[in-house]
């Protein structure tokens, strides 16, 4: 178990749900504070309440898409409040099957914005010396279609593959700060975005693909581990990677 300490300050994003909310749960557990950043704020209010912690969850509810040129001034704002941060979890994401005959710009740039876009714009206001400790971790949620081809996914694999490469560049440029960045590209996850993928899709290629998994479809718990890993110290040593954790999936 990793503990941590009252001075240890996170940020989740997408923190109301699935991953963001596995982990935010679990920071809180382990003895950090967590600014938990979705835009439900009944959710949000939920994800408090079963916290062991509740007094160590602070709730934002605000839609980051929608303040992103705001972003700097927000942080600064957090900062002043609760202090500086000490590592950043980008869970807020969206994902449609939609294939190529269908999909329309809007939805193109829709996808791009929130899973790759909004991390560019987060890691640049995260790194401000003015806004976290020395050092610090970020970390973001790929997913291994970034790596795998799959029908219909083509605009959310375009933007987990930025998000990658986005790792490596900001690895390099932000060791000198003493600022790690890491990927986490999960396989399929029991989350609620997944569940209503699965109730999106044609017929049964989702279900056959999910027989695909050799440990079985994963948990938002699998995957809290592993960000709670690379967010503390015992990963000290760690930057640049995209961890594939998909139980052995892509070995397929």
């Amino acid at each position: 178990m990793i503990h941590f300490t009252d001075h240890d300050l996170f940020l989740v994003t997408g923190a109301s749900s699935g991953i963001g909310r596995a982990t935010t749960l679990q920071l809180n557990a382990e003895g950090a504070r967590v600014i938990a950043v979705a835009r439900d704020e009944k959710k949000l209010q939920d994800l408090a309440n079963s916290a062991e912690n509740p007094g160590n969850v602070y709730l934002i509810a605000m839609d980051l898409i929608q303040e992103k040129h705001n972003l700097k001034f927000i942080f600064s704002k957090l900062v002043k409040e609760y202090g500086k941060l000490r590592g950043m979890l980008h869970a807020a994401g969206i994902n449609k099957l939609m294939p190529i005959k269908s999909i329309s710009v809007n939805d193109y740039d829709s996808i791009q914005e929130i899973n790759s876009t909004l991390a560019f714009l987060l890691m640049q206001a995260f790194s401000d010396r003015r806004h976290c400790e020395s050092p610090a971790s970020i970390v973001l949620l790929s997913s291994i279609s970034a790596h795998l081809g799959y029908s219909g996914l083509a605009a959310y694999s375009a933007a987990k593959g930025a998000l990658e490469a986005m790792t490596r560049s900001f690895a390099i440029e932000l060791a000198s700060k003493s600022i790690r960045v890491n990927a986490i590209a999960s396989g399929h996850v029991d989350t609620p975005m997944s569940q209503k993928m699965l109730a999106d899709s044609i017929g049964d290629y989702m279900q056959q693909e999910l027989k695909r998994y050799p440990l079985g479809i994963g948990t938002t718990k699998n995957v809290a581990d592993l960000a709670v890993f690379l967010l503390s110290d015992r990963s000290a040593w760690l930057t640049g990677q995209c961890i594939i954790l998909d139980g052995g999936r892509s070995l397929v």
